[in-house]
């Protein structure tokens, strides 16, 4: 059975975290706010880091996405990310370095355009 990690990416107020709480709600996709994860820690969305100007803010970000990312895909679920990160470098920090015991791993990377 293929799994699937996929990514929402756009500009701010473009429609991702709305989609992603649908998406949570009403078909019980395991999603990963890179906001909701500054807002836990530092109380403000960091945007995975990239508009902060702390290091540590960054690192957090990212690890903290990491392992809420292994621990659901190990668990054998889907993955949503809803991240700000409009490069494919930056979106390759979380679509990449994937478990080795993840196999059959699908990955999706999209733009969302809507308001």
């Amino acid at each position: 059975m293929e799994q699937y990690l996929a990514s929402m990416c756009g500009l701010n107020g473009s429609g991702k975290t709305r989609l992603r709480k649908w998406l949570k709600s009403d078909m019980g996709i395991y999603t990963i706010s890179v906001d909701e994860i500054g807002i836990a820690k530092y109380g403000r969305p960091c945007d995975y880091g990239y508009t902060s100007k702390n290091p540590e803010h960054v690192a957090y970000v990212k690890t903290e996405l990491r392992k809420k990312r292994d621990k659901a895909l190990i668990g054998g679920k889907d993955v949503l990310i809803d991240s700000g990160a409009t490069t494919n470098e930056k979106r390759m920090i979380y679509l990449g370095d994937i478990p080795q015991s993840v196999s059959n791993l699908e990955r999706f990377d999209s733009f969302t355009s809507f308001s």
